[in-house]
């Protein structure tokens, strides 16, 4: 019985270590993965009022399914 018990506490303990290998991996990664770059924003200095004109794509797309398409999409 004795022996069974101890084994049952290697098994557990295999386990933890395990467990505690992948949690500490995962955190590694998270630590080399962020950087003070990420938060970077981008302003755009656009001033006024403007009237949309056209929208164009680079494929042709058929918005109202009568078999023409178009690239331009306003």
């Amino acid at each position: 019985m004795a022996a069974i018990r101890k084994k049952r506490s290697l098994k557990k303990q295999h386990k933890l270590k395990y467990i505690k290998k992948i949690l500490l991996f995962a955190f590694v990664i998270t630590l080399i993965s962020c950087n003070s770059d990420s938060n970077e924003t981008i302003q755009n200095d656009f001033k006024g009022y403007y009237k949309i004109i056209s929208i164009v794509s680079e494929t042709e797309i058929d918005l109202n399914n009568d078999g023409i398409g178009s690239l331009n999409i306003l």
